[in-house]
């Protein structure tokens, strides 16, 4: 009975991992693209937000005297929300280490 079920798993292993090698060259062009996508828009918000600020918003780093944290946030998901709804992004993914 073992034999039997280690043939029958040996061919579920071999079916897997035909699948995903067959899979694998659209989801890495998808990923690409993806990624892609996102560092266009990073690059959309940190013009956004060096117009909002009036200063450089590459760096984590925003003074208290100048926005508050909320403020942007809630400013960046306006501009921005469909785009990174798109991208499956999230505001704390953008700024996040």
């Amino acid at each position: 009975m073992k034999l039997i079920t280690w043939i029958i798993n040996l061919f579920k292993k071999l079916k897997r991992r035909w699948v995903l090698a067959k899979a694998y060259p659209k989801m890495k062009k998808a990923y690409e693209k993806q990624l892609i996508d996102r560092k266009l828009l990073r690059s959309e918000i940190n013009v956004f937000l060096r117009d909002y600020f009036g200063m450089d918003a590459n760096s984590k780093y925003i003074p208290k005297d100048h926005k508050n944290k909320d403020e942007v946030r809630v400013a960046v998901c306006d501009r921005f929300g469909e785009d990174m709804f798109k991208l499956n992004l999230k505001f704390k993914d953008l700024f996040s280490i």
